[in-house]
């Protein structure tokens, strides 16, 4: 095969791959919560076997960026508060997805619908009752990772759940939920 024909054969490919994209990003951002087309762009890449970063405008790490989030100083803190509880050693994506698991929360019907019921809601968040969100002392890296959240950086795939990996093998969330991927430390998780 010339270099010609395989030249053609890649600009085809890369224009049925953006085509595919946006119409998956069309049908799934009307049918799906916020955040749930982006892990399905991946798997269109992989079974349309495009070679990896071969469109150069399309990171598949990249956030998605579905709107800005708007809250008051005391719920700053709150996000403050348990980013620092749930994620202080994590790396910056691991401490904007706990911001992005309490929005996804938000928009989603089964839970409450403001920042301070998601994070109070009993048995929901571990820190609450075991005193290290009263406890805790947010950095500037976090207060900076929490603006990251509230500016739209989104990186949770729909996530509403997560947990730390350890200990997580026939848990209530591995048995109930659908398991999304692992960060860091945290497997995230959402309804099935």
């Amino acid at each position: 095969m010339s270099n010609k024909t395989v030249k053609r054969i890649k600009h085809i490919a890369q224009a049925a791959l953006v085509a595919a994209m946006a119409m998956a990003f069309a049908v799934s951002s009307i049918a799906l919560p916020a955040g749930h087309w982006a892990e399905r762009i991946p798997l269109l890449r992989e079974s349309i076997g495009v070679v990896h970063n071969a469109i150069p405008f399309f990171n598949p790490q990249e956030a998605y960026v579905p709107q800005r989030h708007r809250v008051t100083a005391r719920e700053r803190d709150m996000l403050y508060r348990i980013v620092w509880a749930e994620a202080r050693g994590e790396d910056d994506l691991g401490q904007i997805m706990v911001v992005n698991v309490i929005f996804n929360r938000i928009a989603d019907h089964r839970f409450p619908n403001c920042v301070e019921s998601v994070i109070f809601a009993p048995g929901q968040f571990t820190p609450v009752t075991n005193g290290q969100f009263a406890r805790a002392t947010p950095n500037d890296r976090i207060r900076a990772n929490v603006q990251r959240a509230l500016n739209g950086e989104d990186f949770a795939r729909g996530a509403t759940f997560f947990r730390m990996i350890r200990g997580s093998a026939g848990s209530w969330h591995q048995n109930n939920l659908h398991h999304i991927f692992d960060h860091g430390t945290h497997r995230f998780f959402r309804h099935r």
